[in-house]
């Protein structure tokens, strides 16, 4: 290699960095603020609470019954009865804007920041 290939290499890997730790500086600033998870049952709001309750919520409905679980600021779906069970697999989640979704019940959970005008982490 050539002494301007490495001068490039240098360059893509400084801004790579830069951009890295721009990111991730944005999204813990933008995560400070109260976060609360809203559990939506065919569009309309079942349950809002607080991200840091501990807290097991049993939603049980015409479609299907769940169960989702609160924990040190992650929610994650442990049961559910839905047929693809795609809402288990979806894992665990702790950002603002971040969802789990289970289509065959109807039900949505979503982590929103304490007012409607915050940045989420899609935007980011």
């Amino acid at each position: 290699m050539k002494k301007n290939d490495w001068i490039i290499i240098v360059v893509v890997v400084v801004l790579a960095s830069a951009i890295y730790l721009w990111n991730n500086y944005q999204s813990t600033s933008v995560e400070s603020g109260a976060k609360f998870v809203e559990i939506k049952l065919n569009g309309e709001l079942f349950e809002r609470v607080p991200l840091e309750v501990n807290k097991e919520i049993v939603v049980e409905s015409e479609w299907g019954n769940n169960v989702i679980l609160l924990d040190s600021g992650i929610v994650k779906m442990t049961n559910a009865d839905c047929p693809d069970q795609v809402c288990l697999k979806t894992g665990e989640i702790h950002l603002v804007g971040s969802n789990i979704v289970c289509l065959p019940h109807k039900l949505s959970v979503l982590i929103v920041g304490s007012s409607e005008d915050d940045i989420d982490a899609i935007i980011q």
